[in-house]
Protein backbone atom coordinates (compact mmCIF):
# COMPACT_ATOMS: atom_id res chain seq x y z
CA UNK A 1 0.00 0.00 0.00
CA UNK A 2 2.63 2.28 0.93
CA UNK A 3 4.62 1.93 -2.43
CA UNK A 4 1.32 2.72 -4.31
CA UNK A 5 0.76 6.12 -2.38
CA UNK A 6 4.69 7.02 -3.15
CA UNK A 7 3.73 6.30 -6.86
CA UNK A 8 0.97 8.17 -6.94
CA UNK A 9 2.71 11.23 -5.29
CA UNK A 10 5.65 10.94 -7.56
CA UNK A 11 3.05 10.57 -10.64
CA UNK A 12 1.75 13.67 -8.98
CA UNK A 13 4.86 15.52 -8.82
CA UNK A 14 5.88 14.36 -12.47
CA UNK A 15 2.64 16.32 -14.12
CA UNK A 16 3.09 19.21 -11.81
CA UNK A 17 6.44 20.05 -13.10
CA UNK A 18 5.42 19.72 -16.30
CA UNK A 19 2.66 22.18 -16.11
CA UNK A 20 5.34 24.61 -14.30
CA UNK A 21 7.88 23.98 -17.24
CA UNK A 22 5.33 24.54 -19.66
CA UNK A 23 4.27 27.75 -18.31
CA UNK A 24 7.68 28.61 -17.61
CA UNK A 25 8.35 28.51 -21.17
CA UNK A 26 5.29 30.24 -22.20
CA UNK A 27 6.46 32.82 -20.06
CA UNK A 28 9.76 33.09 -21.62
CA UNK A 29 8.75 33.12 -24.73
CA UNK A 30 6.31 36.16 -23.91
CA UNK A 31 9.49 38.35 -22.48
CA UNK A 32 11.40 37.61 -25.93
CA UNK A 33 8.25 38.36 -28.02
CA UNK A 34 8.27 42.11 -26.04
CA UNK A 35 12.43 42.13 -26.16
CA UNK A 36 14.13 39.77 -28.51
CA UNK A 37 17.32 41.15 -27.43
CA UNK A 38 16.53 40.01 -23.60
CA UNK A 39 19.64 37.22 -23.71
CA UNK A 40 18.84 35.97 -19.96
CA UNK A 41 14.99 35.23 -20.97
CA UNK A 42 16.70 33.11 -24.26
CA UNK A 43 18.96 31.49 -21.56
CA UNK A 44 16.53 31.18 -19.04
CA UNK A 45 14.01 29.26 -22.13
CA UNK A 46 17.25 26.78 -23.39
CA UNK A 47 17.57 25.53 -19.89
CA UNK A 48 13.35 24.95 -19.56
CA UNK A 49 13.60 23.38 -22.95
CA UNK A 50 16.60 21.31 -21.68
CA UNK A 51 14.60 20.04 -19.04
CA UNK A 52 12.22 19.16 -20.91
CA UNK A 53 14.31 17.51 -23.40
CA UNK A 54 13.59 19.51 -26.22
CA UNK A 55 17.14 19.49 -26.95
CA UNK A 56 17.25 21.05 -30.15
CA UNK A 57 14.98 24.26 -29.26
CA UNK A 58 17.20 24.42 -26.11
CA UNK A 59 20.96 24.69 -28.68
CA UNK A 60 18.35 26.87 -30.61
CA UNK A 61 18.46 29.58 -27.61
CA UNK A 62 21.85 28.48 -26.16
CA UNK A 63 22.92 29.78 -29.71
CA UNK A 64 21.39 32.91 -29.35
CA UNK A 65 22.48 34.06 -25.97
CA UNK A 66 25.90 33.77 -26.97
CA UNK A 67 24.76 35.72 -30.28
CA UNK A 68 23.54 38.67 -28.13
CA UNK A 69 26.06 38.69 -25.34
CA UNK A 70 29.28 37.12 -26.60
CA UNK A 71 31.40 37.56 -23.28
Amino acid sequence: MFIRVLEFVEQQLCRLLRRTRFSWTRCFLRVIELDPKDADAHGWLGSTLEDMLDLKGAAESFGKVIELDPK
